[in-house]
């Protein structure tokens, strides 16, 4: 489904309802009920919001019972804000009610790197009520256990299990919408190449005149593979997402798996004309006893600040602060409300107030594991790595299943040669929990490549780059390949010039065997040699004035991040991976150092991007901005830590 901001995705189940609904005497109380994958939060009563929770954590076992290998589900439990009614919903979502004639929804989805939200309305009993949700849910359970899938596979399994009908002894899977049908039946199919190699850049994806057909055409090519034909062609779905979890291009899956393409879309188009289609009544898989569900009542000041940490997940930002400083008003020190006042000013690119409503709550004594990883987070963009890492490490402690903080902190460690094997396995921990997230295999990569096992590195960046499907992702798996490239070739030249040297160590240990050895020959020896000295001298003095300076550096954290803008005027790489630039700006010249070009963070700005950065040289004459560690009075005004490329 389209993602409608770069922050979160947001989506609607239109349904008509009554608009006369009656305005009880006062607000209600609310409840929250806590299960192990969903925490709701309702003001409808104890029945229905057992009732919608364990409709959920149902829908979530019948999903990994029909794809055995979706093992890995939200660390943090998704919060349902489970409404009574319109009314109650309309507050939650004003944005749907501002003006005539807009369709008022029956649920919403709303999606995070971290965190996700449902907000619903109870007072509904339609089968399909909540398709849309259920849709959304599904996407982000294959985005945790499978690197990118195919668009069309993707779309595809979401809409097969949007219109299953869950119940306590059975559930059904594989209702067709009769939307679908018609759309089916009424409109040209996409070519089967076609719809495979769609994605979300597509015509068929973005235009609305043509997403109808590929949405329509997805199910019922998922609903073959995944129901038809008596289940004879589900080993060839198994096979393909076997494949796809083992980091195989989706081209070369897709050849394994569905073979001749052109049979397929026979039995396709076979598939779509016949007059009936096949559901399957499963027996829904036991969860816990929603009775044995914890509940407790909220108060109006806890209510509050989740509906303001929702204000903030949905962009409602006038809402969102004035409902978390409301709570404030009230109770001062209150971790949630600070908690999400910090992610509303990183929202806003504030930083320093960001990390001052998270450094609150922490001290407040927060149990949430997101507000010391968000500590930790602001700790790492202003340098404080030794305070990123104590948070992280926090982070982890309250929540042993939150598999970011694994990576951010994987990352950190990264950076000290002492801890990188720790942060190889804490990187390898992170894709044990989220198996499907691409960021958390590029950490690893990088923390392979700092740990000098660059043809590892390499190996896992192009198995990533094979499967990346958003441009973000795409972005930034071909800086890390660059990177190693050159950094590999450095390497690589290193080494070289070390055979040659042992090469002349062997003919020298030769020559003084032999009587007749010959005399120009070793004087020509001993010349080499000579030089040979004077370079390891040289190098030996530079290892240790970097060691020198880097120590400064180091002292230097303390201070913070300071940034410039300017032009890069020359620029020089002695050894393998260290660069030194003078950068001109304001009319004065800056001499900065990087201690291993690879590790820094590069940012193309507008249409700068390059495929393939080599920044021993590319650099050369760049418009730059910078952020670095200011080491006045050293030989170096600086160390670069990012850099943004104009």
């Amino acid at each position: 489904m389209k993602q409608l901001s770069r922050c979160f995705l947001f989506l609607i189940f239109i349904m008509a309802v009554n608009p006369s609904i009656p305005i009880p005497a006062k607000e209600k109380s609310w409840i929250e009920i806590s299960s192990p994958k969903f925490t709701v939060f309702s003001d409808a009563g104890e029945k229905k919001a057992r009732r919608i929770i364990h409709e959920f954590e149902k829908f979530h076992a019948v999903i990994g019972q029909f794809i055995p290998s979706v093992q890995a589900g939200p660390s943090i439990p998704t919060i349902i804000l489970a409404a009574e009614n319109e009314r109650s919903l309309r507050s939650l979502l004003p944005q749907f009610w501002e003006r005539r004639g807009l369709a008022h929804p029956s649920g919403v989805f709303v999606g995070g790197s971290e965190k996700n939200y449902v907000a619903l309305r109870l007072d509904l009993n339609d089968d399909f009520r909540y398709h849309i949700v259920y849709h959304e849910y599904v996407h982000l359970l294959m985005g945790l256990n499978f690197p990118p899938l195919a668009t069309w596979l993707s779309e595809g399994l979401a809409e097969c299990f949007s219109y299953a009908v869950i119940s306590d002894k059975s559930s059904i899977v594989g209702r067709p919408s009769p939307m679908l049908l018609q759309i089916l039946r009424n409109e040209r199919p996409i070519p089967i190449t076609d719809l495979f190699a769609v994605d979300h850049e597509s015509p068929y994806y973005q235009e609305e005149s043509k997403a109808s057909i590929f949405y329509a055409q997805s199910w019922a090519l998922t609903h073959l593979l995944l129901l038809g034909d008596k289940g004879t062609n589900a080993p060839k779905l198994w096979k393909y997402l076997e494949l796809i979890q083992n980091n195989i291009s989706k081209d070369e899956a897709t050849a394994q798996a569905f073979g001749d393409l052109k049979e397929l879309e026979r039995r396709l188009n076979e598939y779509i004309l016949q007059l009936a289609f096949y559901s399957f009544k499963v027996d829904t898989p036991s969860v816990k006893d929603p009775k044995e569900y914890p509940i407790r009542t909220v108060s109006s000041l806890e209510i509050n600040a989740v509906k303001g940490d929702f204000f903030v997940s949905t962009q409602r930002w006038t809402e969102a602060k004035e409902m978390l400083d409301r709570v404030l008003q009230e109770d001062p020190q209150n971790a949630a409300a600070h908690s999400s006042l910090g992610i509303f000013y990183q929202r806003q690119n504030q930083r320093d107030a960001a990390q001052k409503h998270f450094m609150i709550a922490a001290k407040s004594g927060s149990q949430s594991c997101l507000v010391h990883y968000y500590l930790g987070v602001e700790g790492s963009n202003s340098g404080e790595y030794e305070q990123a890492e104590s948070s992280y490490r926090r982070a982890i402690e309250l929540n042993p299943k939150f598999a970011p903080a694994y990576s951010r902190l994987a990352w950190t460690l990264a950076m000290d040669e002492s801890k990188r094997e720790e942060a190889l396995q804490l990187a390898m921990k992170a894709i044990n929990l989220e198996p499907g997230v691409l960021h958390h295999k590029l950490t690893l990569a990088t923390v392979l490549l700092r740990m000098r096992r660059v043809d590892e590195a390499i190996r896992l960046g192009e198995k990533i780059e094979a499967v990346a499907d958003s441009a973000a992702d795409r972005v930034n798996i071909k800086q890390f390949l660059s990177s190693a490239r050159t950094y590999q070739r450095s390497l690589k030249e290193q080494e070289r010039l070390r055979e040659q040297s042992g090469i002349r160590d062997s003919g020298r240990n030769e020559y003084q065997q032999n009587e007749d050895s010959n005399i120009a020959y070793q004087n020509i020896y001993e010349e080499n040699q000579s030089i040979l000295k004077k370079r390891e001298e040289e190098y030996d003095r530079r290892v240790k004035a970097e060691q020198e300076y880097l120590k400064t550096v180091e002292a230097a954290k303390t201070k913070g991040i300071v940034t410039m803008q300017g032009m890069v005027t020359d620029l020089q790489c002695p050894d393998a991976a260290i660069m030194e630039l003078h950068i001109s700006s304001n009319g004065n010249q800056y001499k900065f150092h990087v201690a291993n070009y690879f590790e820094i963070d590069y940012m193309f700005i507008g249409d700068a991007y390059q495929e393939e950065l080599n920044p021993c040289t590319d650099l050369q004459k760049k418009r730059v901005a910078i952020r670095y560690i200011a080491t006045p009075g050293e030989a170096y005004a600086g160390e670069i830590k990012a850099m943004e490329i104009y």
